[in-house]
């Protein structure tokens, strides 16, 4: 019975680690296609991790330079985001010491020269369905192979 659950959750393991490798390669894709100069960074530093929770894989991460997430958002350069939209601006302080760290943002007049750059979150949204049938479909054969248990 054991080394039955070891096949399922190794199998499991492997089809997750396979969905997160082709995620990142597509991920990669969508960087070469940026025509930014930071992007070479981008790519060098994008990284997969998976984390286990009694030898099964619980959650599948990525991690890569700061400035892919203000490339994401369109932020950055005096390109804030406020109430979810690209505004040029500043914070500024509003503390009453040098001790106190509180800022606000103050919109500043001009034209609005930025635009998102959507390389990790339309993607992810086209595969996350492949991921979710894959973790139903190996919970689905778990949870049939339950009910079949017998006393004998």
């Amino acid at each position: 019975m054991t080394e039955n659950i070891d096949q399922q959750t190794a199998a499991y393991n492997s089809d997750l680690e396979r969905w997160s490798e082709r995620f990142k390669t597509n991920l990669r894709g969508h960087i070469s296609r940026l025509s930014q100069k930071g992007k070479g960074v981008l790519l060098r530093t994008l990284r997969g991790n998976t984390y286990k929770v009694y030898n099964e894989i619980d959650r599948i991460g990525y991690s890569f330079a700061q400035h892919g997430v203000f490339l994401q958002k369109g932020v950055g350069r005096g390109y804030v985001m406020h109430n979810g939209f690209v505004q040029r601006g500043v914070k500024v302080s509003i503390g009453r010491s040098r001790h106190d760290r509180r800022t606000d943002f103050r919109a500043t007049s001009g034209v609005i020269n930025r635009k998102p750059k959507d390389w990790f979150n339309g993607p992810l949204n086209t595969n996350i369905e492949e991921l979710a049938d894959l973790v139903v479909t190996h919970y689905a054969d778990r949870a049939v192979n339950a009910t079949m248990m017998k006393i004998k």
